[in-house]
């Protein structure tokens, strides 16, 4: 490691972690097309399976949440009985009529849509896109070449020729551009822009590439500035490079053809389809903009094929635009979306596997949320009283994390780092050795790192201070090819955050407690009048897999 980065260090995840993975991919891939692949039932509750399929997915949520790896061996049966018991609070749902409600039926039709515009981009631009090694080299040669430029930035055009006239009797650049620019690009040396840095303003790119080093351009206005630009050199992009940046320059080409594939593709479905916009009403609109009546007028705006865009729909949408100065763009764009949902919802996804089982399960979900908001939430009651009492049985909860100040020296070379090493246990001081021998950006700083949270040190660092105490060195800590020697400047405990200032998370923490408290008091209720079979043979296999 060249420096301490501060910032969680990625866990990667273990033998065990993969092999759960893998069995998660092997399972829920095997639905396809319109057949849903025979999942094996492990159990039912009144008459409803519950199946492998819905364990793996209950799995891959709860990995999204927390490293299973780190579980130890995992317990099937606990997300059995967790799946089983929200099977019986859906039905409880049903039974009181919540899957009934108009806008649970909206959020799902929301939903549908969404996913199925996902797997329609997925069908038609995504699954198509390729990217060759060859084109990603031929972008990096093209795209990562440096150009080294002197700039004169000035406000008006008087000034600007003025410093044109001095560079062309043959004052020098870097001084012309201290006393007469803006921005003072000449302090080390000029400043240096890839080309792909330089595509993002193309007329400063075709300023820049019309010059050959040494030349210096004319005068160039861009946005009510003026600009004389000095190029001084290009430097090819080195083939060394090339690898660290190969995954990166994929994924920008990648996005680049899909973004050209999708306008291509928004055109095709434009041209088969019955799009009218009334210029006339939105003219109106544009000076009626404020007014209330818009809100309840129903006239037809815009139409796509045999959605309508109506002028009160149109208007409540602005209220949430900031920017309203092209009233056709934001019509254009609802075409546009309207245009993709159709199709999307055209080709019926919704009816196949596995999206006809995601949006069962979103239901399930929304189902089970109103449930508690419902059923659960109302009868719990909560005051300050019992928030305190809660705060004071749990006041670590609330601790504010320790800090660590850390010194660090990084060298190259083991044998350095253990001369350097026994130096400061000589008596070395510190600070002296990292500005004259270490080897990171911390250096010109004595090696000062800073205050940190234990938790946002890499795991080796973490490591190599525990049991420090503050003015001990680490031992050589080896990271990648680098080898750091640490020492605890200082150690903050963390201190107990006053009830005030954490009442919001002392109230959400409560009434998870008093939520998940009540939640296993009704479904034991629940249970006592079910008939619930467990699949024993099938949940055994399914163990062994996990093993």
């Amino acid at each position: 490691m060249k420096q301490m980065k501060i910032n969680t260090e990625k866990k990667y995840l273990n033998v065990k972690l993969l092999l759960i993975l893998f069995i998660l991919t092997v399972l829920l891939s095997s639905c396809v097309g319109n057949i849903k692949r025979e999942s094996k039932t492990l159990a039912l509750v009144n008459g409803y399976p519950i199946t492998e399929d819905d364990m793996a997915y209950a799995l891959e949520i709860e990995h999204r949440r927390e490293d299973l790896s780190k579980a130890g061996r995992i317990d099937l049966r606990k997300y059995l009985n967790r799946l089983i018991d929200e099977r019986l609070l859906v039905e409880e749902a049903e039974r009181m009529g919540i899957d009934k409600e108009p806008w649970i039926k909206e959020k799902l039709r929301a939903f549908t849509i969404r996913e199925s515009v996902m797997q329609l981009y997925q069908d038609e631009i995504a699954s198509k896109v390729t990217v060759t090694k060859e084109e990603a080299h031929d972008f990096y040669k093209k795209n990562y070449v440096v150009y080294r430029i002197g700039v004169i930035d000035v406000s008006s055009e008087e000034v600007a020729k003025k410093a044109l006239k001095e560079i062309s009797e043959g004052k020098d650049f870097a001084d012309v551009v201290n006393r007469y620019s803006l921005f003072k690009s000449m302090e080390e040396g000029g400043v240096k822009y890839t080309r792909l840095a330089l595509r993002r303003s193309p007329e400063f790119e075709k300023i820049v590439l019309s010059l050959k080093p040494g030349e210096v351009s004319g005068i160039h206005k861009i946005n009510n500035r003026f600009y004389i630009v000095k190029l001084i050199e290009v430097k090819k992009p080195e083939e060394k490079d090339y690898e660290k940046k190969r995954q990166s320059i994929m994924r920008t080409l990648k996005k680049e053809k899909e973004k050209a594939l999708a306008s291509e593709y928004l055109k095709r479905l434009k041209e088969k389809a019955k799009i009218t916009v009334d210029r006339d009403l939105l003219s109106f609109i544009e000076k009626n903009m404020d007014s209330e009546e818009l809100l309840n007028d129903k006239r037809p705006l815009a139409k796509v094929n045999d959605d309508v865009l109506t002028v009160s729909e149109f208007a409540k949408s602005l209220k949430e635009v900031k920017n309203r100065k092209n009233l056709l763009r934001l019509v254009n764009n609802w075409i546009e979306r309207k245009l993709v949902d159709q199709e999307a919802l055209s080709r019926k996804y919704y009816l196949k596997s596995p999206l006809k089982e995601k949006i069962n399960r979103y239901k399930e979900q929304l189902m089970r949320r109103v449930f508690i908001g419902t059923t659960i939430v109302p009868d719990i009651k909560v005051d300050d009283g019992k928030l305190k009492d809660f705060y004071n049985s749990h006041r670590e909860r609330y601790r504010t994390p320790a800090k660590y100040k850390i010194q660090q020296i990084t060298l190259k070379d083991r044998a350095e780092a253990e001369a350097v090493l026994k130096e400061l246990r000589e008596g070395a001081d510190f600070s002296w050795v990292a500005m004259n021998k270490s080897r990171d950006a911390h250096a010109s700083n004595g090696g000062v790192v800073g205050w940190f949270e234990k938790s946002a040190m890499p795991e080796k660092i973490q490591k190599a201070i525990e049991g420090l105490n503050p003015g001990d060195i680490s031992p050589i800590i080896k990271d990648d090819d680098s080898f750091i020697i640490v020492k605890l400047m200082d150690y903050r405990k963390g201190t107990i955050r006053p009830f005030e200032q954490v009442k919001s998370l002392v109230y959400e923490q409560y009434m998870n407690r008093e939520i998940n408290k009540r939640l296993k008091e009704y479904v034991a209720k629940l249970r006592k009048d079910a008939t619930i079979e467990i699949i024993e043979d099938n949940v055994r296999r399914m163990e062994e897999r996990f093993r």
